[in-house]
């Protein structure tokens, strides 16, 4: 296995961990402690967790599927054929979708959970 498809193979996993931790959000109003929620925020004492959830669902799906795709572009590049230019668009539009994703949790975390 090349480095590119054990980088991808990590992206893949953790893309499958966020689909779990919003079905987890959806049917049973859990929040994944330590990559969605900081270990310093005390669940118990927030303000809203239930407006948190309700706020973060669709975004973490949105984040789980480009996750998804943009490690099924990269699998495509490593093992089947290179890609060019679509490789490097795709790379800079996850990235764009990690940044916004970064942005709008750290100002959930702010709005629903802080106390």
């Amino acid at each position: 296995m090349e480095f590119g498809g054990l980088i991808d193979g990590i992206i893949f996993a953790c893309g499958v961990y966020m689909l779990y931790s919003a079905y987890l959000m959806k049917t049973k109003g859990e929040l994944k402690v330590g990559w969605l929620v900081s270990k310093n925020v005390n669940l118990e004492r927030s303000k809203d967790v239930p407006g948190y959830i309700s706020y973060m669902y669709p975004r973490v799906l949105f984040f789980a599927i480009s996750t998804l795709i943009y490690s099924f572009v990269g699998f495509y590049n490593a093992y089947i054929t290179s890609l060019g230019i679509v490789q490097t668009v795709t790379f800079f539009g996850f990235f764009a979708v990690v940044v916004w994703f970064a942005i709008i949790s750290t100002r959930a975390s702010k709005k629903y959970l802080s106390m």
